[in-house]
This record gives C-alpha cells, structure tokens and sequence, in this order.
C-alpha cells in the first residue's frame, strides 16, 4: 500500500485542501518486489531485497545489512501526519515546470539508519521531468530524523521508497 500525496500549485489553503484529500485517499499498487505483501501496516513501498534481509539472516557485517520488511516499521516524528505536512510545507512546485503544465510521479528512496538519519537518498523512479525530481530529493534531504524500526527487538536499517506526486 502506498500513500500517494498530490501537490497543488496554488495559493497555501488549496494546498492544505489537496493535502487533506491525499490524507483520504490511499492508492494500492502492486509492487515489483517479488517478496512483497500488501501488509496495510506498511504504507510505503518495499524494495527488491535478497530472502535473507526480509527474514532477518545476517552474513557477514551486521550493521551494513539493511532490511526492506520489519516487526517494527521506522516512522517520520509524529506520525503519516506528520509526514504529509511537512511534505506539503516543503516542497515548492517548479516555476518552469508548472508553467511547462509538467506533471508527474517521484519515487524516492532512502535507507533510515539505527539513529534515525536518513542516506542513500537517491531517486528509485523518475519522473517525466528532471525539475520535479530534483525537488522531491531536495525536500527529503530536508527531513528530520525518524525513529529507526525495530527487527527482532533491536534496532535495524530500513530502506523505504516514498512516491510524491506533482499533479496541477
């Protein structure tokens, strides 16, 4: 299940308005990952990831495995409200492409580390415009620490992939 959150290129209220509406619509989309579920716990998406890091396996160096399924799923401070607030106080639709009508769907990923911090932010699906993706990373980069999710009763790395959408 992935939360999908419109941006409206007008004044504050109506952003407020769209983000309200995005609150109330949640979109379900089958995910690529063959090892994926549609666990409603989990409103962001998985990532393609090897059996032994869904199940908790570890080879090698513990702290460089980082885990795409958990018990316990990191989460933004405050909560999926919090989340969408901060995201429509955020980001900024492009000037040139709102005046271009560009439209689109970011995906971005990143890994939430033991402390909270966010890294490997990178873009796991583009857009059909630069512009718009260059602002959903630049709006992530922004983000406070989350609280880091939880496997097996201890703290783990969880990668997540977070779709924004941009629509007029």
């Amino acid at each position: 299940m992935t939360a999908v959150l419109s941006i409206q290129r007008t004044d504050i209220q109506s952003r407020r308005i769209g983000l309200i509406v995005a609150l109330l619509v949640f979109t379900l989309q089958p995910m690529k990952s063959k090892n994926a579920d549609t666990d409603a716990l989990n409103l962001l998406s998985y990532t393609e990831c090897s059996e032994d890091s869904l199940h908790g396996t570890v080879h090698g160096d513990e702290d460089k495995v980082v885990y795409d399924k958990v018990e316990l799923l990191p989460s933004f401070p405050g909560g999926q409200q919090n989340l969408f607030r901060f995201l429509s106080m955020n980001l900024k639709y492009p000037a040139e492409a709102a005046k271009k009508r560009i439209q689109g769907r970011v995906v971005v990923g990143f890994t939430v580390e033991k402390d909270g911090s966010l890294t490997g932010i990178d873009i796991s699906q583009h857009s059909t415009n630069s512009l718009l993706d260059k602002e959903a990373m630049r709006v992530v980069s922004k983000m406070p620490k989350w609280s880091p999710g939880r496997q097996d009763g201890r703290l783990v790395r969880v990668r997540y992939h977070l779709p924004i959408v941009f629509r007029l």
